[in-house]
């Protein structure tokens, strides 16, 4: 029986690589892609904060709420692939031992 488990552990194991290596990532490229020519650089080189300096070059609300949204997703897939990863590590650690 523990065998059968095993394997099915590493199945599972495969698909969590498999989310990483295609949706997820893709996610994570977007909202980057996304950031990068809206993001105030010249903010994130300062020794000390400069509150007149603002994080992000636009002030168009559709852009930064598109941003946040886009940023609500990934913040969401990450937090349940992690979850799923650690419930994935306790099954493995049982069959361990």
């Amino acid at each position: 029986m523990q065998i059968a488990s095993w394997i099915a552990t590493k199945k599972v194991r495969s698909l969590f690589i498999k989310f990483e290596t295609t949706g997820f990532q893709e996610r994570q490229y977007r909202t980057w892609e996304f950031l990068y020519p809206i993001l105030n650089y010249k903010r994130l080189k300062l020794k000390e904060p400069d509150p007149a300096l603002p994080v992000l070059t636009t002030n168009d609300p559709v852009t930064i709420n598109t941003f946040f949204v886009m940023l609500n997703e990934y913040a969401f897939a990450a937090n349940s692939h992690l979850q799923s990863l650690k419930e994935l590590n306790l099954k493995a650690v049982t069959l361990i031992y």
